[in-house]
């Protein structure tokens, strides 16, 4: 379901973007399978910058009477440096600690993307973060997911027009989900999902 590279995961506030994330990763540190699709079993590196550490711990709890107790492969950290600034080596150190780690989720991208000097347009740069994101995915032979925010302003007929930010997100990672619902009030909450091995629609 996850490719190996960057992929953007992408939702409006709110709408379960870090449920998701979290869920995921707890799937994949058991090996078990995640919306209907297989695993491979490894550890997980996820970067909270988003909730606190007392609605984290709630979350989990709720997590782990649905599926078991967390696995000790599954890393949770609330402090990073920056893109350029010491992510990277942050990074380093936990791969060493655990080479078995085949999946990082970065839940706000945004938190580890430094302020853009007004002279580099928006393309070139967040190209370049995603293309030194794209070579941590190649080094390690694994994925990052990039949680994103949704546009205020929503197009129901192209979820991925929806995605925040630079068309350079879209042209320089590897994979976009965007979960999304139809409309206000419909009880189901889709993905879009595109990329190099899966292109459609899921629904939860």
């Amino acid at each position: 379901f996850i490719v190996e590279g960057t992929c953007i995961l992408s939702a409006k506030s709110k709408l379960g973007k870090s449920w998701l994330s979290l869920e995921l990763c707890d799937a994949i540190t058991k090996g078990n399978e995640f919306l209907g699709y297989k695993t491979k079993k490894c550890s997980a590196l996820y970067f909270d910058f988003e909730t606190g550490k007392k609605v984290r711990q709630n979350r989990l709890r709720k997590l782990t009477k649905i599926v078991g107790p967390r696995e000790q492969s599954f890393y949770i950290v609330d402090k990073a440096y920056r893109m350029h600034e010491g992510f990277e080596q942050q990074v380093e150190y936990y791969m060493n600690k655990d080479p078995n780690i085949g999946i990082i989720v970065i839940d706000v991208f945004t938190k580890v993307v430094k302020p853009k000097p007004k002279e580099i347009n928006d393309y070139e740069y967040y190209y370049d973060v995603i293309s030194g994101l794209n070579e941590i995915s190649r080094k390690y032979h694994l994925s990052i997911v990039l949680v994103c925010h949704d546009r205020k302003t929503v197009d129901p007929a192209d979820p991925f027009a929806n995605i925040l930010g630079s068309t350079a997100l879209q042209g320089a990672t590897d994979q976009m989900i965007v979960m999304f619902k139809s409309k206000y009030d419909d009880p189901v909450t889709h993905l879009s999902v595109k990329g190099r091995t899966i292109d459609g629609i899921v629904d939860d």
